[in-house]
């Protein structure tokens, strides 16, 4: 969704769905480890001007499609998070030749745009990145795979002898 900046007076208000075929491109070309979004993502948002300063606030629902860490099976997992950026907009001339600069603490918050329009779906792809977690569980509870022959402890136990011996963590157990 492309914004032009003629557009935002004081404060632009957005309540749009964004269909999952919009992400596409841009996961795929990110390094988003593996995420998929095959659901529309719902934005609700306020824009408010400052200067030449946005603070974008809003909120965000949809679901991802990700891969169990331990048991390695696809899940679905929704989300309804807020967010807050400040984005700023830059002089071209601002962006190009900037060689060596030291960054302050307010720097790091603020995201530098350039140009006469704002793409409000490379946001939502930051911030749904930023949202997903760093080691997805299909839920809390999950025993993941079998060590010996790799069948998904969740459906049924296997009945492999384990052997703890095998595991290199076992002597972890003994300290105290």
């Amino acid at each position: 969704m492309i914004i032009k900046i003629s557009d935002i007076q004081d404060t632009y208000t957005i309540d749009h769905k964004e269909d999952a075929a919009a992400f596409y491109d841009a996961v795929n070309k990110s390094s988003s480890g593996g995420i998929v979004i095959n659901t529309p993502v719902i934005v609700r948002a306020q824009i408010v001007k400052e200067l030449n300063r946005f603070f974008f606030k809003g909120n965000l629902i949809g679901a991802l499609e990700l891969n169990c860490s331990r048991c390695l099976v696809d899940f679905k997992y929704p989300f309804d998070e807020d967010f807050s950026i400040t984005l700023q907009k830059s002089d071209d001339s601002d962006l190009v030749n900037v060689h060596e600069i030291e960054l302050t603490d307010d720097d790091l918050l603020i995201e530098q745009f350039a140009g006469d329009e704002l793409d409000i779906s490379k946001v939502v792809l930051e911030q749904i990145i930023l949202l997903s977690p760093i080691q997805p569980l299909c839920n809390a509870d999950c025993k993941g795979l079998c060590t010996v022959c790799g069948k998904n402890m969740n459906e049924k136990d296997c009945g492999c002898e384990r052997n703890e011996g095998d595991n290199p963590s076992a002597v972890l157990k003994n300290i105290q």
